[in-house]
């Protein structure tokens, strides 16, 4: 994905709502056309809100995780297969 983002020198940086600044400015995105598949999930307040501002965990480290592996977009295929990869690895198999 490519991300453009043109803004006045008025601007004042807010993470929470940049791309609704209303002092304007233009934000262009490239998109993949690669299908991702959803997972299925009840969306709580809290987790849209982790989704809008952030990020939020797939699957939650536990405390003995030895590896994070962090990603967006059409790469998350490929980021939980190799994930998954890595835990057979280190477990022998």
């Amino acid at each position: 994905m490519r991300c453009i983002l043109q803004r006045s020198e008025e601007t004042v940086e807010d993470g929470r709502t940049w791309l609704r600044d209303a002092s304007g400015g233009s934000v262009c995105f490239r998109l993949s056309t690669r299908p991702v598949e959803q997972p299925g999930r009840t969306i709580t307040p809290d987790l849209a809100e982790q989704m809008i501002d952030d990020g939020y965990w797939l699957r939650k480290p536990g405390p003995n995780a030895d590896v994070v592996v962090a990603y967006m977009g059409a790469v998350g295929p490929d980021a939980i297969e190799a994930a998954a990869n890595h835990h057979q690895k280190k477990a022998g198999g």
